[in-house]
């Protein structure tokens, strides 16, 4: 073939090929063509911006229609977790706990037994939070906020010791995780620095704030604990040293009380004889 011929024939496929319409990556999804799941793509952007007012009615029709596909390819459960999400930033906590149940009778995971925990918190039912973050750490042993969770609601519990005990495990898988931010990091450690408070363990307490002030240097709640614990801890040390030097005092008034009638007792068996 010559050239000019095969030149010609490479032009002529470019031409056709350019004549040919492109087509959309999500042309063929038929996800895209499901309109439960149209609705809840339009709601997961309101939810990312944070506009979530506008998000709530979208994912409640994305619900309600419940397609085949919208269920199938597990769209619902992402819809229903959203919208627990949604319920929990507009202060709907009952609402929320409804979401979160029926989302839980279709799958469990330790996040949704997590987000659980947070709503009963926030209504108040403290154990029954407790019951939930031990369900989301059953899963997921090392899950750090679930930890710290489960310390804020023991600390309302006035179970302070179980309240340190879970801050600290959190702080432990932390060290590897590195899933709290420095704000949850500062928060924390004030908490469990009230806890040592609480239970009288001040030199704890002290070490306690003195960590939230190397996340949060200006902390004024941190240095006010740390200058109560001081305190409380040198009125302690005060006080037991006013108890051993009174313990002295008595050991001696005793000491002298037996060395006194011992003398009494020799000087009656001297005049009798």
């Amino acid at each position: 073939m010559k050239p000019r011929t095969l030149c010609f024939l490479i032009i002529i496929g470019i031409f056709m090929l350019s004549m040919i319409p492109s087509v959309m990556a999500g042309d063929d999804d038929s996800e895209s063509k499901d309109p439960a799941i149209a609705l809840y793509n339009r709601a997961d952007q309101y939810v990312n911006v944070g506009d979530y007012k506008s998000a709530l009615p979208l994912l409640d029709q994305a619900l309600a229609m419940n397609t085949s596909l919208f269920v199938s390819s597990g769209v619902r459960q992402y819809a229903l977790v959203d919208k627990s999400k949604v319920q929990i930033e507009l202060g709907d906590y009952t609402g929320a706990l409804e979401t979160i149940n029926q989302a839980l009778a279709f799958e469990e995971s330790d996040k949704l037994w997590n987000n659980k925990g947070y709503v009963l918190y926030r209504l108040g039912r403290y154990d029954e939070a407790v019951a939930s973050y031990n369900t989301a750490i059953k899963i997921t042993p090392g899950y750090t906020i679930a930890l710290i969770n489960k310390g804020d609601a023991l600390m309302k519990l006035a179970n302070y010791q179980g309240a340190i005990d879970a801050y600290t495990l959190a702080f432990a898988f932390d060290t590897q995780a590195n899933d709290l931010s420095l704000f949850q990091k500062a928060k924390t450690w004030k908490d469990m620095g009230d806890a040592y408070y609480t239970i009288g363990n001040y030199p704890a307490a002290i070490a306690a704030y003195n960590r939230v002030l190397s996340f949060d240097p200006e902390n004024s709640e941190a240095s006010a604990g740390i200058a109560r614990a001081q305190q409380q801890a040198d009125t302690s040390t005060m006080m037991m040293v006013v108890g051993v030097i009174a313990a002295v005092i008595i050991c001696g008034a005793f000491v002298y009380y037996i060395i006194q009638k011992r003398k009494t007792l020799n000087e009656k068996e001297k005049s009798k004889k």
